[in-house]
């Protein structure tokens, strides 16, 4: 049998995890749109949050290649509900495979949690 006040504590408990998940979004987006404007690739690609993220997304493979790693990039944003700016694919191409690569890993490591 459950003590008078247990309820109360089950209720304190729910309060407190939703507050905390709450806050885990809040911090998991803020370094989202630090990222998206700070990083090389995201600056050639300028993309915006139209709407709401979309989850979950999935893993980019690695690509042989910069067309591959550049439709694997593309294609995380799609996932996610991001939207690629006007940008200068030439500009993409100038990047370095690891480069390119690591802009996708890094998104996708921001976008796992949210």
């Amino acid at each position: 049998m459950k003590a008078p006040d247990s309820d109360a504590d089950d209720c304190a408990d729910f309060t407190l995890m939703k507050i905390e998940d709450e806050l885990a979004v809040a911090y998991y987006k803020k370094e989202l749109y630090a990222f998206l404007i700070e990083d090389v690739g995201m600056q050639i690609l300028r993309p915006k949050i139209v709407g709401d993220l979309r989850g979950p997304v999935s893993r980019p493979s690695p690509g042989s290649n910069k067309l591959d790693a550049a439709k694997a990039l593309l294609r995380l944003l799609k996932e996610a509900d991001i939207v690629a700016g006007s940008f200068a694919t030439g500009a993409l191409f100038d990047l370095e495979l690891s480069e390119i690569e690591h802009t996708s890993q890094s998104l996708f490591a921001l976008l796992k949690p949210l």
